[in-house]
């Protein structure tokens, strides 16, 4: 029998601890917390740990392993998980790995991304001119040191940002470069589950978890690690709202109220669930028919090829029955003033488009196309016309739907977009004067002999350059 990883995830207070318990006797097998919150031995009331009565009962491990004096990274966790799973394998059969932290449930399924050493200098120098000069600091200087990465990440999460620049600066090579590169590849199964519970009820049940907590013990808890709260295990739900009350701005009454809206808040992030999309959107049904305003769907276009992390190889009637279950799902979550979103390539975009105006999905509520120009013509073969678009067919659910104006270069929202971006000016030429933003010049998609060349003594990317070096040498001349 292959050994098996059961995996319980789902938002705060929903019962994870005790289902795992409950499965943990049936199985009699024992549990590995991924709660970064649950690692520190110096939190107790505000993590919510099992109760003593719940840690005899069954064997757990990653609770109180840790102080919040060490740094504890995802990576040194995840070493150790693998130490307690291939120990734990040996002797049992199942293992239940349970918690809300969906990086560190993420790094054990699928792994990580590897990223180098970074010296906590770099991060403090950081740090330091953020709070000097703001965020505009962080932008200027991932956008100089990695335009490919600024052109993706959060401009305005300044974490992010420095999450970046500490990388860039340490290893000397730009962020983006470390990132795609997932590699686990377990020898034992994972079954993923995901526990949900009606909205209302959850709310009601964290507020009781929030005043239980109170009545534990949590005001006394935060106040022994008030010396500690700058640290970055304390920037939690249930700590910090306490520390603005003991520093005297808000009162008692306010503070436990922010608690119960922060987790209520997290709740958001927490619903995100993994496996499987047909059963997740299943599982959300109940929670959110009816209302999703917008649906964009990028589903495997069928190519008949096997290079990306999902199955993009179907037989034809195969990929239509795959496409007709998600959209009927898809049709019971959307709102009656809400828009649906397909994109598609030339594999199979007709059938789609046949498949969407049928009776029992969009029939009669077609919108537009887009038609998207993902590259530029034919880098290969010149003998024949590029393939070089996409199709992005829009739905409505009814008559009513709602459609947002397109915004105009002159609109306050674009004008900030173009001055955060359109940062450089140019000094020579016909464009003389004229603002401009970096553009990378990797290639993103499959490389092809002609994209592969050496230009001025630069690097050739990993995939080849984004052009043909003649289009290259046009636009460097212009």
């Amino acid at each position: 029998m292959k050994k098996t990883l059961i995996t319980i995830y789902g938002p705060t207070a929903v019962g994870k601890t005790k289902l795992s318990i409950d499965l943990a006797k049936l199985l009699k097998c024992e549990i590995i917390s991924c709660d970064s919150r649950q690692f520190y031995k110096e939190l107790s009331v505000g993590t919510a740990i099992p109760s003593p009565k719940e840690l005899e009962a069954v064997r757990h491990h990653c609770i109180h392993n840790k102080s919040i004096n060490e740094i504890y990274t995802i990576k040194e966790f995840q070493n150790e998980a693998f130490e307690i799973i291939n120990k734990l394998f040996k002797i049992h059969n199942f293992i239940i790995l349970v918690g809300g932290s969906g990086l560190y449930m993420d790094s054990i399924i699928n792994g990580f991304d590897e990223f180098p050493e970074i010296d906590k200098m770099v991060r403090d120098k950081l740090n330091l001119k953020f709070q000097k000069f703001g965020i505009k600091y962080l932008q200027n200087k991932l956008e100089e040191l990695d335009p490919v990465y600024y052109l993706k990440v959060d401009i305005n999460n300044h974490r992010r940002l420095i999450r970046a620049l500490e990388v860039c600066i340490s290893s000397k090579k730009p962020y983006s470069s470390f990132t795609g590169k997932k590699t686990n590849k377990n020898t034992f199964n994972v079954l993923n589950f995901a526990i949900e519970m009606n909205r209302d009820e959850l709310y009601d049940k964290i507020n009781n978890r929030v005043d239980h907590m109170i009545s534990q013990g949590l005001v006394e808890e935060v106040k022994s690690l008030i010396n500690f709260k700058n640290v970055n295990a304390l920037n939690t739900v249930g700590y910090k709202e306490l520390f603005l009350y003991f520093e005297e701005k808000c009162s008692l009454a306010e503070s436990i109220i922010e608690i119960k809206k922060d987790e209520k808040k997290n709740l958001k992030e927490n619903l995100i669930i993994k496996g499987n999309n047909l059963l997740a959107l299943h599982s959300i049904k109940e929670l959110f028919a009816g209302k999703v305003k917008l649906i964009y769907i990028d589903p495997p276009y069928n190519t008949g090829q096997d290079s990306f992390e999902y199955n993009d190889n179907f037989n034809h009637s195969t990929w239509l029955t795959f496409m007709k279950n998600r959209l009927e799902i898809a049709k019971d979550l959307l709102s009656d003033d809400g828009l649906i979103f397909i994109q598609c390539d030339y594999n199979e975009s007709h059938y789609l488009k046949v498949l969407m105006d049928s009776d029992r999905l969009f029939r009669g509520n077609f919108i537009n196309e887009i038609i998207w120009k993902r590259k530029f013509g034919s880098a290969g073969d010149t003998r024949r016309l590029g393939t070089a678009y996409d199709s992005i067919f829009i739905y409505s659910k009814s008559e009513h739907y709602y459609f947002n104006v397109i915004k105009e270069k002159n609109t306050e929202n674009v004008k900030n977009y173009i001055k955060q971006r359109f940062t450089r000016k140019d000094t020579v030429g016909k464009h003389k004067g004229k603002l401009w933003m970096p553009y990378p010049l990797a290639n993103p998609g499959n490389p092809t002999p002609n994209l592969m060349y050496s230009y001025k003594g630069y690097s050739t990317p990993t995939k080849g350059y984004r052009m043909v070096k003649s289009k290259l040498e046009a636009l460097d001349k212009e």
